[in-house]
């Protein structure tokens, strides 16, 4: 069966669902730019190679991240914790559709297992 195509939002709910697997947080969204900037650095993940960074300001920033995350919010998968919105939590019922809607239709077991490994490397 031919997969559908990987979207950045895509590779940004698998990282988030072995975080959570492992009771990792997810940090803030200052964290998540800077950590999947550096982890892009390691040529080992090549899943991260399509988010582009501006480094002109205090810490790298993604639009493709920015983006990723206002789908996933869209969606509820995630949301954003406590009184400023900052922390980002993935939903609990999420991970059945990361699973079921992401991972058996768009990911093979190859990259599967580099999410696992950025979210253990994040």
């Amino acid at each position: 069966m031919k997969k559908e195509q990987i979207m950045s939002h895509d590779v940004l709910a698998g990282i988030f669902y072995f975080l959570h697997k492992t009771g990792k947080a997810l940090g803030s969204r200052t964290d998540l730019h800077e950590n999947i900037y550096n982890l892009q650095q390691n040529d080992e993940f090549s899943l991260l190679r399509d988010f582009n960074f501006s480094t002109d300001g205090i810490f790298p920033v993604s639009n493709e991240i920015e983006d990723s995350l206002f789908s996933l919010l869209l969606s509820n998968m995630i949301y954003f914790r406590n009184p400023s919105y900052v922390e980002i939590e993935l939903m609990e019922e999420s991970e059945k559709v990361i699973k079921r809607d992401i991972f058996d239709n768009k990911f093979s077991q190859k990259e599967i297992n580099q999410m696992e490994k950025i979210a253990t490397a994040y």
